[in-house]
């Protein structure tokens, strides 16, 4: 069995390397491990990254292909990734180029995937934070996967639970499944940061079953300048302005203008409603003082995610990633 492990990178060079370390640490059960290839998608072309690589494919028995994708967008560099997995692969897994794996994070996707038999693995993201960051955003699921921002207690997923999707953070993919559909990452997308959430939809569409893998874990580095709640409203607001677009792609048969305006009108009653819940969750907050910040942030971000809803409704694009 070949496996693929993916990933896009793009001016994070010290990541790179803490990505590619953990890799070079990955260990395998009584299973045995498996053959395995990397790529590395450049979305900037750096001559470091570039060096980054060809030293880990000095030290290493493990195969790497380093691609330089120079069309900026993630959707570009995640497309140059299906490009360049080996066609005899059996799974392509993807990662983040500012997570770190644990050992046993590729054997783990594995053992779920023979277990369920399922087409898609999605494993747990856990954020580590700088010492700064306060501690409402320590004890939420503000970051991470599952990331529930506007939820104070929610419920926990099991291991081996179907979802309904999943997302290119720690991801394991059969090959076959995606040649069927003959899937892409939509570069339609650019900037805004959602096409994953497209693709893995698309699968699930076509059939592909998608579980949870809750021992598969990388760890998210969060660097300062996103753990703040500025940063959250950003995210927040993306989440807000995908939802219309999404639905519009989706729809089948293609929309028409009747049902368009009614999807329209159907996003905005939603994004009043969370604004109304956000002003709930802040006086909520205001009632118990200093003693619950974190519901506070729950009612901002409702409230960016309202605001996003209202604004794809007009017609407006956020690039979260510009």
């Amino acid at each position: 069995m070949l496996v693929t492990v993916c990933a896009c990178t793009y001016r994070r060079p010290q990541g790179l390397r803490a990505l590619l370390d953990g890799l070079a640490r990955q260990t395998f059960g009584t299973s045995g491990a498996p053959r395995l290839a990397l790529v590395i998608a450049d979305n900037e072309g750096s001559a470091e990254a570039e060096r980054t690589c060809a030293a880990f494919q000095s030290a290493s028995a493990m195969a790497l292909r380093y691609v330089h994708e120079p069309r900026r967008g993630i959707p570009y560099a995640r497309n140059a990734c299906l490009d360049a997995v080996p066609p005899e692969s059996d799974f392509f897994a993807m990662i983040d180029d500012d997570e770190v794996p644990e050992p046993e994070w590729l054997d783990e996707l594995l053992r779920a995937q023979a277990a369920s038999n399922a087409d898609v693995v999605q494993g747990a993201v856990a954020p580590r934070f700088p010492e700064a960051a306060p501690a409402w955003m320590r004890e939420g699921q503000f970051f991470g996967w599952p990331n529930q921002r506007l939820v104070e207690d929610p419920p926990a997923l099991v291991d081996g639970q179907l979802l309904s999707s999943a997302a290119t953070n720690n991801v394991l993919v059969r090959c076959a499944a995606v040649r069927k559909l003959e899937l892409r990452f939509d570069t339609r997308v650019g900037l805004r940061g959602w096409d994953d959430a497209l693709f893995f939809r698309a699968l699930a569409r076509g059939g592909a079953r998608i579980v949870y893998a809750a021992r598969a874990r990388v760890l998210e580095i969060v660097p300062p300048e996103r753990a703040t709640l500025r940063y959250l409203l950003r995210v927040e607001y993306r989440q807000g302005q995908k939802k219309l677009p999404i639905k519009l792609l989706f729809h089948e048969p293609p929309a028409g203008a009747g049902e368009r305006a009614r999807l329209r009108a159907k996003t905005a009653l939603r994004g009043v409603a969370a604004l109304a819940s956000g002003v709930w969750w802040i006086a909520r907050s205001v009632l118990a003082g200093a003693r619950r910040p974190r519901r506070f942030a729950i009612g901002v971000l409702r409230l960016a995610n309202g605001t996003g809803m209202l604004a794809s409704v007009f017609g407006a694009r956020y690039e979260h990633y510009r």
